[in-house]
């Protein structure tokens, strides 16, 4: 957001202005609680994240997630689509960590995705059970690799993709949240190209 800002003329608009450091005040917030969590490395290595929860809307976080995401969407030439079905989506969560799992899962579908890069997001709730799932465009995951994508430190072998920045860190990181959500995260290939990614609560 700041580098749009210095960088493509959206200062002289002043409305534009107003949202883009609206994102970038909101991100500093996220970073200093992610910073202040990331000090617990002792419960990081013993495999628990602290966690925080409060009664949360996850549609509502999804929206300031995607909103969060938009200057790096645009400045790849991504596509987000959003659709819902149901209308109870409040659960128990910790939003600096539910955050951080959707901001993984968008981030590596930017990193894989097939330019221009499509994302489709679907958020569903039917007695009780709450499914958020995220697929996009790219070549999808292989499937001898498909188990162990939630391993910490393991990266898909990716051909040419090698210059890809990553510690195969982001899924490990998701899989454990979504367990301390009582939750639970899986991957599939969709048969039209690219993979489906689903947090179930």
């Amino acid at each position: 957001a700041l580098e749009a800002l210095a960088n493509f003329g959206i200062i002289d608009d002043p409305k534009l202005s107003r949202e883009y450091l609206g994102m970038a005040s909101a991100e500093m917030d996220r970073l200093e609680l992610l910073a202040t969590r990331v000090l617990n490395t002792a419960l990081l290595e013993s495999g628990r994240i602290y966690m925080q929860q409060e009664s949360y809307d996850l549609k509502k976080l999804t929206d300031e997630v995607i909103l969060s995401m938009q200057p790096r969407l645009q400045k790849n030439n991504a596509t987000v689509r959003f659709d819902v079905s149901g209308s109870n989506f409040t659960i128990p969560m910790d939003k600096l960590h539910m955050q951080g799992v959707l901001i993984n899962l968008l981030d590596n579908s930017l990193k894989y995705g097939n330019k221009p890069v499509h994302i489709a997001i679907n958020l569903t709730e039917q007695a009780g059970a709450v499914r958020l799932s995220l697929s996009d465009n790219g070549p999808g995951i292989p499937e001898e690799f498909r188990e162990k994508v939630f391993e910490k430190f393991f990266r898909v072998p990716s051909g040419n993709r090698h210059n890809t920045k990553g510690y195969g860190l982001g899924l490990s990181y998701a899989a454990q949240v979504m367990r301390q959500h009582n939750g639970s995260i899986n991957v599939q290939n969709v048969t039209e190209g690219g993979c489906m990614f689903t947090l179930s609560f």
